[in-house]
């Protein structure tokens, strides 16, 4: 069983909306849905090792809420950049997080 982050039973990978994150435990990644898009962002969690070495999901959950601007800019970024269609499922990498963390929060 997925819930997310408001407990709720997610059906596979329906996020509901954009503060909706879930834990794909077969995966061993986070899951997001960027703001206006319907496919799902995948982070797995050795993405997370250029802030902490051991990458917990507890550890990369925690970074994650705390950086959700940085997420979602990497996301938006990504989604322009490569030939995304919308609702289709799609990945971070670690450069993309580190690219999008070094960027104000303004800019894409």
């Amino acid at each position: 069983m997925i819930r997310n982050v408001h407990g709720d039973v997610l059906n596979g990978m329906c996020l509901n909306a954009f503060d909706d994150m879930i834990w794909r435990q077969d995966l061993d990644a986070l899951v997001f849905r960027p703001k206006g898009y319907q496919g799902g962002c995948f982070v797995h969690r050795l993405a997370f090792r250029f802030h902490d070495s051991e990458a917990s999901r507890e550890s990369c959950e925690k970074f994650f809420w705390a950086n959700l601007d940085a997420f979602e800019r990497a996301a938006q970024a990504k989604i322009r950049r490569g030939r995304v269609l919308d609702g289709e499922n799609f990945h971070l990498t670690s450069r993309d997080i580190r690219r999008a963390m070094s960027l104000p929060p303004d800019a894409s």
